[in-house]
């Protein structure tokens, strides 16, 4: 190791590792490597320019730019044996960059985004394993390339991939990587849960060679709501996972020969084919259950996954709201009769937090008296629903609370399955 590279073993320390680096104005790569994979983040003066690694570096590069550059073509584009640096794919985008072949503003969100990916990745890993780091002030781009217009400082990205990761957490995904393909399995067992449009749909979406991560693009939907849509699809074994190869590198032009990196015409490019649908599939809401009895939690979860919805249970009265605080849900069924804190208690709770007010309470209840209804109401409650709990009433309590108001659930759109994702 030479003493341009200093390495250090630490698990959980990317966001330490990056904050030294803005701090001390570093200027060149750091490389963060685990079992069987490697990234590599690129500094210029303590800011991000670039990062690459993982999985799928070739396929995450092609990704990013069919979606912020669809009419600058990367099969004609090739570099000369010669003009090879360090990091292919930034060397693309820095030259078309240069050459006004590509705005500022969409460059700079390329980056952004090939950044929050590849720390949202190995926020992921490092739940996993030790990872190591080195620095390398040895290896950093050539000046003359690096567009410090689409630099960014570590302290301005990193909260909001904490956000998500977090977020990704909570909702039961962290053993879920956004870069493994879903694939349909059973598409007779599908055709049975799903009406004809959503068979359809998810047939043609679903195609075996797009990652989570590419889907949520093509029907320009949140990933993490995206991903919890197809989670019962997974439970039942209806749709699998698989890991795809990368991609491979965009060619290099033959020796001697001047091929200029180039922009085709947009007129030149090819229509990507089209995938029409009449239906348009929701990627429905968060769904609680305050309950301390196991069976209500468990007929309930039973009943709104099937239907589609993300269902949590929670039987301790005492941790129910701290819960609810940190799900956020879209709707909750509020037992009225817990030992300790009783549900017009816990229902005045939640009226008081901020972040709960407007959301949707159902009192549940084996008592349907008129005096109960009237405090339900004083409390804040939404709505009241009488047990023993079936499907047609809990089901309609939630379109009822749901679909009117809210603007969950959210749609895929079909129209968009003509988007062409390499």
């Amino acid at each position: 190791m030479t003493q341009s590279m200093v390495s250090f073993k630490n698990k959980n320390s990317l966001k330490n590792q990056l904050l030294y680096c803005c701090q001390n104005q570093f200027t060149g790569r750091l490389e963060v490597a685990g079992t069987d994979r490697t990234w590599s983040f690129f500094f210029c003066l303590g800011r991000l320019i670039w990062a690459t690694g993982g999985r799928h570096s070739n396929r995450r590069f092609y990704r990013l730019w069919h979606q912020f550059f669809p009419e600058v073509s990367l099969r004609r584009i090739e570099l000369r044996q010669e003009d090879f640096v360090v990091c292919y794919n930034y060397q693309i985008m820095a030259i078309l960059s240069i050459r006004k072949k590509l705005s500022p503003e969409k460059t700079a969100q390329i980056a952004m985004e090939t950044l929050k990916e590849i720390i949202f990745d190995i926020f992921q890993a490092e739940e996993k394993e030790t990872l190591v780091y080195t620095r390398d002030s040895s290896g950093a781009i050539d000046t003359s390339l690096t567009l410090m217009s689409a630099s960014v400082r570590p302290q301005e990205i990193l909260p909001q991939v904490e956000l998500l990761w977090s977020d990704w957490k909570i909702s039961g995904l962290a053993a879920l990587s956004p870069n493994f393909v879903p694939v349909m399995k059973k598409l007779e067992e599908l055709k049975k849960v799903t009406s004809p449009k959503v068979y359809q749909t998810l047939v043609k979406a679903i195609d075996g060679e797009r990652t989570f991560r590419s889907l949520a693009i093509l029907i320009k939907q949140d990933l993490r709501k995206l991903t919890l849509y197809l989670i019962p699809y997974l439970r039942k074994g209806i749709i699998s996972l698989k890991v795809l190869p990368d991609r491979g590198k965009l060619k290099l032009a033959a020796e001697g020969t001047p091929t200029p990196i180039s922009a085709r015409s947009p007129k030149s490019i090819p229509r990507a084919k089209t995938v029409t649908s009449t239906f348009e599939p929701t990627i429905k809401a968060t769904i609680v259950c305050v309950d301390d009895s196991p069976l209500i939690c468990r007929q309930m979860q039973s009943i709104l996954e099937k239907a589609g919805y993300k269902f949590i249970g929670i039987q301790d009265s005492i941790k129910a709201l701290p819960a609810l605080i940190e799900t956020k849900p879209d709707l909750i069924f509020l037992d009225l009769v817990m030992p300790v804190a009783n549900g017009y208690e816990i229902c005045t709770q939640i009226r008081r937090v901020s972040g709960l007010k407007e959301t949707p309470v159902i009192i549940l209840t084996g008592k349907d008296g008129i005096v109960d209804r009237v405090r339900a109401k004083v409390v804040g409650s939404s709505g009241f629903m009488a047990k023993p709990v079936n499907t047609e009433k809990v089901l309609a309590a939630v379109k009822k609370y749901l679909e009117p108001s809210s603007p969950e659930p959210q749609k895929l759109t079909p129209r968009t399955l003509g988007v062409q994702i390499s």
